[in-house]
């Protein structure tokens, strides 16, 4: 970045937890020139990536308002500083005959009013009103006058190590889960708090199989013209959101809101990385993707493929792990039982359940969704039960989702039960 002229500002220095801020403001055009969308706040390029793509379409909504409201106002922009050297200059207050202040006004007054001295090198990214600085910008190019005008400031200290990036994921959350709820793949994609959110960055930014391989588009459904990536952040995100749930439905959601202690964050990802290191011993199409540059269109094609390369077969393959999981010795044995089941999208028991072979596309229906979980359970030698459903009614639910008579319908099992 080229260096720019410093910046004088006069602000307020504040303490808010064991933050210390600085209130102040800037002119429309400083902010255009100075200030990024997003900065680097995670170490994995994909998922700054990621943040890039979350501004939306609502910019020129901005830029609309900008040109065409003469009463505007904006709230404060939230902004991150870090790199450069900014100085803080406490301006001195003393008591004058037209304003007498006691002491302990004028000890409170020093050291919170004073000059903010921004040098130019500094990188500073918007942490709440990135939607803003984009409108900004596009009112800019047309209307120049309107960078004369200002808008308040909120700086905020950042360091680029492993702490401060948590540190800012975090602030960058809250305050976007409070002005607007997070939608799911800005959640996976900032929450600190979520452990589901932390552990599925994770494993897109370091597990083998997902690294570098995962679809971050705003959609759970990946797109046909996705040749490399094995499945989308969001199925990811949802298949352990519900392998490692536990309890009621709100219990659940309440753990997700505060971050677990470590040696709980531990065991979650300990745990999650266990069952795709299973995955991968014991179904060939992952371990072969895995440990190779292969791309994913050899498994996922307009013939089908393998179940595993399709969001709703690889949410379907987690649920049946977590249901085997529990009934058998250990997660690789579920792993091993699971991987003896035929998983060709153009073969029985998916053609017609899942697989539609006539328009080349997958069947999303709920209803089949269900039905594909439990055969993938049956089939693997689990018992039904705890999806609250039997053998008759499954084959009759198959039935008529296939459109035949149950007794045209037959419930195989590819391993018995021990």
């Amino acid at each position: 970045m080229a260096h720019r002229k410093s910046l004088y500002l006069p602000a307020l220095r504040a303490q808010m937890g064991d933050r210390i801020y600085y209130i102040s403001f800037m002119s429309m055009k400083d902010v255009t020139e100075r200030v990024s969308v997003t900065g680097v706040i995670h170490e994995s390029e994909q998922l700054n990536d990621l943040i890039q793509q979350q501004l939306s379409a609502r910019a020129p909504e901005f830029k609309d308002y900008l040109l065409e409201q003469n009463q505007r106002f904006f709230g404060a922009f939230v902004i991150g500083v870090y790199g450069g050297h900014p100085k803080w200059i406490e301006l001195e207050v003393e008591s004058r005959p037209h304003i007498e202040l006691d002491n302990d006004t004028i000890e409170q007054l020093n050291g919170s009013i004073g000059i903010l001295i921004l040098n130019g090198n500094e990188k500073l990214f918007a942490l709440d009103g990135r939607h803003r600085v984009a409108g900004i910008r596009q009112t800019l190019d047309s209307a120049e006058e309107i960078g004369a005008e200002e808008v308040t400031t909120i700086f905020v200290s950042h360091s680029n190590d492993e702490q401060g990036l948590a540190r800012t994921r975090r602030l960058f959350a809250t305050l976007n889960r409070y002005a607007k709820p997070l939608n799911k793949r800005e959640t996976i994609a900032l929450d600190e708090d979520d452990a589901v959110a932390v552990i599925t960055r994770e494993l897109v930014g370091n597990y083998p199989s997902f690294h570098d391989r995962v679809n971050t588009n705003r959609s759970k459904s990946i797109p046909t013209s996705d040749k490399k990536n094995i499945t989308t952040i969001i199925t990811l995100y949802d298949a352990l959101d519900f392998y490692l749930k536990y309890g009621s439905a709100r219990q659940w959601k309440k753990f997700k809101q505060t971050r677990p202690p470590e040696a709980k964050l531990q065991e979650m990802r300990q745990r999650s990385e266990y069952l795709w290191d299973c995955m991968n011993n014991s179904i060939n199409a992952l371990s072969e993707y895995s440990a190779s540059d292969r791309p994913a269109e050899a498994y996922r094609h307009n013939d089908g493929g393998h179940l595993l390369f399709r969001p709703i077969g690889f949410m379907t393959i987690v649920k049946a792990m977590k249901w085997l999981e529990s009934q058998v010795q250990s997660t690789q044995e579920a792993a091993d039982r699971i991987g003896q089941v035929p998983m060709e999208l153009q073969n029985p028991p998916w053609l017609g359940l899942l697989w539609n072979q006539r328009n080349k596309r997958m069947i999303t229906a709920k209803e089949n969704q269900d039905v594909a979980t439990a055969l993938l359970l049956y089939g693997a030698g689990g018992h039904l039960t705890r999806l609250k459903t039997s053998t008759t009614n499954l084959k009759e639910d198959l039935a008529g989702l296939l459109n035949r008579s149950s007794k045209d319908v037959e419930l195989r099992r590819y391993i018995e039960n021990h």
